[in-house]
């Protein structure tokens, strides 16, 4: 895990918290996010009752979670009947939906998708590379994202910025109220993307769509072979070991949490930068278990889950992070988001002056860390 990073200290409560904005526009999915805590030296009986009922809700709420495998095409996902069902579902329209007390609730909808695989021109398979490939996807927050080689670009149409690299990255806005039929732009973007499917047939996608915090099924458009689509699930491994209650480590993270309101407090850049490795090496599995030792030990436990995961669910994990460290459960949890490789790294689709960042470069291992302290402060390690 890289160590430049950016590190910021707040509260959940202030107004300045950034978690739920920086999960909704970088990590709009994700391949995989990870809660790891700590048990408390003496814990009372009901902080570790609760603790644990905190936990099996989490993993309950995580265990209901699934997604899609099947063959789309870029037309597929721009297909008006698509897009309206399930990308402007929710957000297009003013109507309010009234529940049983009279009162007034917008329907939430979270809608995502990303190619995984990538036809090559000899209509072979091969693994998805964003240097070398057409890579595309919609994200939670209704945008189109494609990084292209050029006569993909050129096949499409759409006004791209180039890198460095060559590579064109595209961007449309879906829940614009003007993105549908009729529209001059909508229609011609449609016919050029069913021009390219039939030059080059369907990517191997990964999708999926939640309704009030709630995975449903997609409905896929007359072009995707449903019967075909795979529905996964997200995959949850667990791992356990003890550390000593003297850990340097583990008092390092303790040192990092931010200061009350009116009390001061300085941290090493040195230190920083120490903690995020510590952090690092226990996502890697490097956990030598304490067993055996004289000192006293403390249980570590790990849980992640790995698969297509929406940003509302991240969300999820980091409020149930929250709930652990307040229930006097754990002194502290961090929880570890990684992105999917190869996706474009401008997902929001905001200019970008090309000396600042390469918009169509892929992600790597790029990994958001949130350390949940007491009295709902945190730090966070972001690129």
């Amino acid at each position: 895990m890289s160590t430049n990073r950016r590190a910021t200290a707040r509260s959940f409560t202030h107004a300045k918290c950034d978690v739920k904005r920086t999960l909704a526009s970088r990590f709009p999915f994700a391949a995989a996010v990870e809660l790891t805590t700590c048990a408390h030296e003496a814990a009372e009986v009901e902080h570790v009752e609760a603790g644990t009922r905190i936990m099996r809700d989490l993993r309950a709420a995580m265990g209901r979670t699934r997604y899609y495998e099947c063959a789309m095409s870029i037309a597929d996902v721009l297909d008006p009947h698509f897009v309206h069902a399930h990308v402007k579902r929710g957000h297009e329209e003013e109507e309010m939906k009234k529940v049983g007390d009279g009162t007034a609730t917008r329907e939430t909808t979270a809608f995502a998708a990303t190619t995984t695989t990538a036809a090559s021109r000899r209509a072979s398979s091969i693994a998805v590379s964003i240097d070398s490939d057409d890579v595309w996807c919609v994200t939670t927050q209704g945008r189109f994202v494609g990084s292209f080689m050029r006569d993909t670009a050129e096949a499409l149409g759409l006004q791209t910025t180039r890198d460095g690299w060559g590579k064109r990255l595209a961007s449309v806005n879906l829940r614009r109220t003007k993105f549908k039929l009729s529209n001059r732009f909508h229609d011609r973007i449609g016919a050029c993307a069913r021009m390219l499917e039939d030059a080059r047939g369907k990517a191997s996608v990964r999708c999926a769509f939640s309704v009030n915090d709630e995975y449903v099924d997609v409905k896929f458009p007359p072009g995707v072979d449903a019967g075909a689509a795979k529905t996964r699930e997200n995959v949850e491994t667990t791992r356990e070991w003890n550390a000593s209650a003297n850990d340097a480590d583990e008092a390092l993270l303790r040192s990092i949490e931010p200061p009350s309101r009116g009390e001061m407090s300085s941290t090493d850049v040195n230190d920083l930068e120490r903690v995020l490795e510590w952090i690092g090496r226990m996502s890697l599995g490097f956990t030598p278990d304490a067993d055996g030792c004289e000192e006293k030990m403390r249980r570590v436990r790990s849980s992640r889950w790995q698969g297509f995961i929406l940003h509302p669910e991240l969300e999820r994990v980091v409020e149930y992070a929250r709930q652990l460290v307040n229930s006097d459960s754990t002194p502290w949890a961090i929880v570890t988001v990684w992105a999917y490789r190869d996706v474009p790294s401008n997902l929001t689709g905001a200019p970008v002056a090309k000396t600042l960042r390469e918009p169509c470069r892929p992600r790597g291992c790029d990994a958001y860390v949130i350390v949940v302290f007491p009295n709902d402060r945190y730090v966070t390690f972001s690129p």
